[in-house]
């Protein structure tokens, strides 16, 4: 019953064509979060200081979530007579302002919380805070099976960007986290990186189109570690990059040469889950 469960809350969180019926306790009410802006803010509770021509609405427990976001909406809430969402979001509870939620059959699901009795609110409340447990334990779950599948490689690429030094001076840096999915215990990581500039050719900095950056370790056995390297370019014209190959250097002396940089490489929607 419970993989059914987390077999259709995934359905239902993928397939963005989903048209929802009326409110049940066999089907999670689905929203998006949408903004003008990239972020959204969300929070478990409202400032008590707030008197809604604030920005700051929420306590210190707020957080951000992505435009587009899909959301399992548990109830609704009034506050300073402005309307909000309770939404699941990664196990625990949030408000969001009503106006930043849309649905895929723009059915006004705030009123149709509303015209339940208080009884039949805190059933069906009930039942989908179950869903967004169930779903965060899925996702948990499906990242933990993700990062253990890399073992056979020797290494996770969490996540890697550039980024401008200074705006003084001409200089771009480069960012990297990496997880260790083996038994063995990391001594170094070297990683051959190609910054590209806005046509896609090569940029040449100190006379290389090669840039080497190199991590020190250690990072044990399903841990990992975070790097930034500044003026990796003595140039501001990088505007992306690619990673040509990586070496792994294990305390055991074991060596491992990475050249297929995507088989490495953790899914970006599951590290936007574990990040934001």
């Amino acid at each position: 019953m419970r993989k059914l469960i987390v077999s259709c809350l995934v359905m239902f969180l993928c397939i963005s064509t989903y048209a929802q019926k009326i409110l049940n306790d066999s089907t999670p009410v689905i929203g998006v979060a949408t903004s003008e802006y990239d972020d959204i803010t969300i929070g478990k509770n409202f400032n008590s200081h707030y008197d809604g021509s604030s920005s700051i609405m929420y306590d210190d427990e707020s957080k951000s979530i992505s435009k587009g976001t899909k959301l399992i909406i548990t109830g609704i809430k009034k506050n300073m007579n402005a309307e909000y969402y309770e939404i699941g979001c990664k196990g625990d509870l949030y408000f969001i302002p009503k106006s930043n939620v849309s649905f895929i059959n723009n059915t006004n699901y705030y009123t149709e919380f509303e015209s339940l009795d208080k009884t039949e609110y805190e059933r069906l409340r009930d039942k989908y805070i179950l869903y967004v447990q169930i779903y965060h334990k899925s996702v948990l779950d499906k990242i933990e099976d993700k990062l253990n599948s890399y073992a056979p490689f020797g290494l996770t690429m969490i996540k890697s960007k550039i980024f401008d030094v200074s705006e003084y001076t001409g200089g771009t840096g480069f960012e990297f986290e990496a997880y260790n999915p083996t038994k063995k215990v990391i001594k170094y990581i070297s990683l051959n990186i190609i910054g590209l500039n806005s046509v896609g050719d090569p940029v040449i900095s100190r006379g290389k189109t090669i840039q080497t950056v190199k991590c020190i370790g250690p990072i044990q056995s399903h841990d990992s570690g975070f790097y930034s390297f500044d003026y990796v370019w003595l140039s501001d014209l990088v505007e992306s990059y690619k990673v040509s190959s990586i070496t792994v250097t294990y305390m055991d002396k074991s060596i491992k040469t990475i050249k297929n940089i995507k088989s490495i490489s953790f899914p970006r929607e599951l590290y936007n889950y574990i990040d934001k």
